[in-house]
């Protein structure tokens, strides 16, 4: 969790089903830079 807020993207989601764990990681497209377009 610590690199991710590190590198600035959303908390993964820890799910846990049958003795199974799975981490569910998340790309934060949304960013301000992503969001900005720059006209040439």
């Amino acid at each position: 969790m610590e690199n991710c807020l590190n590198q600035v993207l959303p908390e993964p989601d820890f799910i846990e089903e049958n003795g199974i764990m799975q981490v569910i990681f998340y790309k934060d497209k949304w960013t301000e830079e992503n969001l900005v377009k720059k006209v040439v």
